[in-house]
């Protein structure tokens, strides 16, 4: 079951940038690179193949051959509410007390759609390194999927042009924190059509740092 929090929403979604790189992105596999694909990431939301599913694809924010995003699919007979997406727990034992993190994802559309859904990345702290027992929700940022038009590379960042130092989510983990988990999911908020998003280059980092943007190659 998916346990619902409020969170703020934001629907700008500009165009993803180079960033100057001096610090370490804390999620595995944030970029979906075709060898592990979606290793590294848990089903969130709704377990029912009926509902909808988590695919990885070859597209990819960045356009690069050696790498592809996760695929969110909502069906068209899932009612509202169903959460379809992906989770990774983060462990922050190591890190000082109260710390604040950041984060952001970029998004594309595979097809033009009406607003029936809305695409979220959002945090959650807990007491244990993983991530079963909730303290606390960070922030959650996201916006209508209707307004996220299928783009070529580089796709559109939200929270709004994150990755050139513009707008981030923004989480201090609260007293007793050892776990943070990270989300990107697919919501339905109503209608009757099939709904889809795809999520690539998912960045969580501490305040104060800068995320890398990698670029994964191949040299012969």
């Amino acid at each position: 079951m998916h346990q619902r929090f409020s969170m703020g929403i934001s629907l700008g979604f500009l165009l993803v940038l180079t960033a100057p790189a001096n610090s370490q992105n804390l999620l595995t596999n944030s970029a979906f690179d075709n060898g592990p694909q979606l290793a590294g990431w848990t089903s969130f939301g709704s377990a029912a193949p009926a509902d909808g599913t988590r695919t990885w694809s070859t597209n990819d924010a960045a356009g690069l051959a050696t790498s592809g995003s996760a695929l969110m699919t909502i069906t068209a007979t899932a009612p509202a509410g169903t959460v379809v997406g992906l989770s990774q727990c983060i462990d922050i034992s190591g890190q000082a007390a109260l710390s604040t993190y950041k984060f952001f994802t970029s998004a594309d559309a595979p097809a033009a759609q009406n607003q029936e859904s809305r695409a979220v990345v959002e945090i959650a702290f807990f007491s244990n390194v993983g991530c079963t027992t909730f303290q606390n929700l960070g922030e959650g940022q996201g916006g209508n999927v209707n307004i996220i038009v299928p783009q070529a590379p580089p796709w559109s960042t939200f929270p709004g042009n994150a990755t050139a130092g513009g707008v981030e989510g923004t989480g201090t983990a609260p007293s007793g924190a050892n776990g943070l988990q990270v989300r990107i999911y697919l919501e339905r908020i109503g209608g009757s059509s099939q709904q889809q998003v795809q999520f690539d280059s998912v960045v969580t980092h501490l305040q104060g740092t800068t995320p890398v943007q990698l670029i994964t190659f191949v040299a012969e």
